[in-house]
């Protein structure tokens, strides 16, 4: 085999490649199970103000989510420190995130969403990244069911990250 040929079928594969991810992101966004975000969301960490968000309300509605269309593995309620745990991933990546009650401030609730680990093998990279848009962008439209004018501000965090090259 020629090297023009073998560049040629090295081209080609990645563009499928390319083709194939760009489909697949373009369903998800159709469907409206992910939304466009800036590159890093990953690293937010949004504060929700609005009204009727106490515990009970927020669990109750996170409780009856249908989680089908996500990667979500695990809903985790510890009331104690007011933190509910949203763990998920799939096969060569994963992801926890936490909700924090922060408590009531002019009659109106607080609410935190961050991701606070999350890991990918070098091939899983593009999955992580639509899992964790899911998965965000399912509990920001519940919290919209709860008060369609809440009041969302957003702060990137500085996270200290590292990576494991695997060849095999």
């Amino acid at each position: 085999m020629s090297p023009f040929v073998a560049v040629l079928i090295i081209v080609g594969f990645f563009a499928l490649v390319i083709v194939i991810q760009t489909t697949k992101n373009n369903q998800l966004k159709q469907s409206g199970a992910i939304i466009d975000r800036q590159s890093g969301f990953e690293r937010d960490r949004e504060t929700y103000t609005m009204k009727n968000a106490d515990w009970d309300t927020v669990k109750s509605k996170l409780s009856a989510q249908d989680y089908t269309d996500t990667d979500l593995q695990k809903l985790k309620w510890i009331p104690d420190e007011n933190l509910i745990g949203l763990i998920g991933g799939g096969n060569g990546y994963s992801w926890v995130g936490v909700m924090e009650f922060k408590g009531i401030a002019a009659g109106k609730c607080i609410w935190t969403f961050e991701f606070k680990r999350y890991t990918a093998d070098n091939d899983h990279g593009k999955s992580l990244e639509w899992s964790m848009n899911a998965i965000k962008t399912k509990v920001e439209k519940m919290l919209l069911t709860i008060d369609p004018d809440t009041l969302v501000e957003t702060e990137r965090k500085v996270m200290k990250h590292t990576t494991k090259t695997k060849f095999f």
